[in-house]
């Protein structure tokens, strides 16, 4: 009696490989929202350390902000060469030619992978080194985040905590685009320290330069909120990172997710019983 072989047809060969495809181009996707999803609330933690740092920093220093960045004066009378040039223990090998917020706030959290977003790049001087001649502003990847200006101050003096008169949405750290090596500071405005612009150019990027609070943007929701493509300095818009959105730490040590046009309240400057709405305490804000 001849037996006969069973075996797969070609037609079932392609059927079998289309739903495979099918289910992979289905899955596939999933898995990488899955995997945004784990960076964003890694960074979300993030951003309630450091927030923490910051308020435990408060309590010892008269409750006052820390200085954004100043200058370490060991060489102020040889301009560009601020400070001693050392490695930048244990942030980097780059040059430690300035002592930013997070400097002063680091020995409170003990760690510093905290100031480094999952989701951010890691800046185009990772290889700098001690002997470089380049400054410790320059976009290392070291700190992923910006302490609202408004607050840390671009002076010789910071603000109260006492003044803040919104501290559930005052914004106190914000997600920034190419992070400098210390000293990361942002609000509404443009023209911010360590390569990361304002509000608008995290938000909506190279089309906003020099957009700023008072711009013809200004009176345009639409265009503060869509207007933009969407790329800054080579780097996608840091405010829509995270799946369309972006995470904030406010004053009061509360950190939340914030969709991209939802951050876009900032500047809204309808006014509200003759309140400008940005500062009625009834959105987020950076103005204290």
């Amino acid at each position: 009696m001849q037996r006969v072989r069973k075996a797969f047809t070609l037609i079932e060969l392609l059927v079998v490989i289309a739903i495979i495809a099918i289910l992979a181009a289905i899955l596939f996707p999933v898995f990488a929202q899955a995997r945004e999803s784990a960076r964003t609330t890694s960074c979300l933690s993030n951003t309630k350390q450091v927030s923490l740092g910051v308020l435990q920093y408060l309590q010892d220093y008269d409750e006052r902000f820390p200085l954004w960045v100043w200058c370490d004066s060991v060489n102020q009378g040889n301009p560009g060469n601020y400070g001693p040039g050392t490695p930048d223990t244990p942030w980097g090998p780059w040059k430690n030619n300035h002592i930013g917020w997070d400097k002063t706030v680091q020995p409170y959290i003990k760690n510093i992978q905290v100031f480094k977003c999952p989701s951010n790049d890691t800046g185009v001087e990772t290889n700098a080194t001690p002997n470089d001649g380049g400054d410790d502003q320059a976009p290392t990847g070291a700190v992923n985040y910006s302490m609202n200006s408004h607050l840390n101050a671009r002076e010789q003096s910071t603000s109260n905590i006492a003044r803040v008169r919104f501290p559930a949405v005052t914004i106190l750290l914000a997600e920034s685009s190419k992070a400098s090596s210390t000293g990361e500071s942002s609000c509404e405005t443009d023209a911010e320290w360590g390569w990361n612009g304002g509000h608008m150019h995290q938000l909506n990027g190279d089309n906003n330069v020099g957009a700023g609070w008072d711009a013809p943007y200004s009176n345009s929701q639409d265009k503060l909120c869509h207007t933009g493509v969407h790329t800054q300095w080579g780097q996608s818009d840091r405010l829509r990172a995270h799946k369309g959105g972006a995470n904030y730490a406010f004053v009061d040590g509360h950190s939340k997710w914030y969709g991209g046009d939802a951050s876009c309240v900032i500047w809204d400057r309808t006014t509200s019983g003759g309140v400008p709405r940005n500062e009625s305490g009834a959105t987020m804000t950076y103005r204290p």
